[in-house]
C-alpha cells in the first residue's frame, strides 16, 4: 500500500506511484480520485508535472527511394533491407504494406 494514499504532502516518488496506479486502474482520473479519497486537482497537477518531464519523441519522416534491380526478377531476392541511421537493419519480406513498414521504421528510428 503506497504512502501516497495517506500522505498529506506527496514527494515526487509518491506522485509517480499514484499516477502509475491510476494508469493501471483504467478509470478516469476523476473516478480514481473519488475511489481513493484524493483531490482531483492534486492528481491533475502531478500528472501534468510528471508528463512535462518526459521526453516526447516525434517520429521523423524519411524519404525512401525504391530502385528497380538490375538483375532479372527471377534472380533477385524480393526481400528488402533497410539500414537506419542508428545501425538497425530492417529486412522486409514480400507482403508487407508500406504503412506497416513506415510505422516500424519510425518506431525503430526513435530508439
Amino acid at each position: 500500500m503506497g504512502r501516497w494514499r495517506t500522505a498529506r504532502r506527496w514527494s515526487e516518488d509518491d506522485a509517480r506511484e499514484a499516477i502509475e496506479a491510476w494508469r493501471e486502474s483504467e478509470t478516469s482520473l476523476a473516478e480514481f480520485a473519488v475511489a481513493h479519497g484524493l483531490e482531483l486537482v492534486r492528481l491533475q497537477r502531478w500528472r501534468r508535472r510528471l508528463d512535462a518531464g518526459r521526453k516526447r519523441r516525434v517520429p521523423r519522416v524519411m524519404k525512401v527511394r525504391v530502385v528497380a534491380p538490375e538483375a532479372p526478377a527471377e534472380e533477385f531476392d524480393t526481400s528488402m533491407d533497410i539500414v537506419l541511421r542508428n545501425g538497425v537493419l530492417v529486412r522486409v519480406r514480400p507482403g508487407f504494406d508500406s504503412e506497416s513498414i513506415a510505422a516500424l521504421v519510425a518506431a525503430l528510428s526513435a530508439c
